[in-house]
């Protein structure tokens, strides 16, 4: 009866040992699935930054190159 007793007592102790990992199972997958959101946002916002800074060079290099021919021009071609 003594060993029964264990057999059960032990039984439960792994039976709440098994919810309390499937609780913490639950809370690292919750906080998996916000990482997994937070890198997605993280993605798009440095893809929109990457893209204004080359937008950047880009038109700052456009502009030096009609000045320099305005002034290329000018210079060839005064009045």
């Amino acid at each position: 009866k003594k060993q029964l007793h264990d057999a059960q007592s032990t039984m439960q102790d792994n039976m709440r040992a098994m919810a309390e990992r499937d609780s913490q199972l639950s809370h690292i997958e919750a906080a998996s699935s916000d990482l997994q959101g937070a890198s997605d946002s993280f993605f798009r916002a440095s893809r929109r930054v990457h893209r204004s800074q080359l937008w950047q060079r880009y038109r700052l290099y456009i502009v030096a190159g009609v000045v320099g021919s305005w002034v290329i021009c000018w210079i060839a071609f005064p009045k």
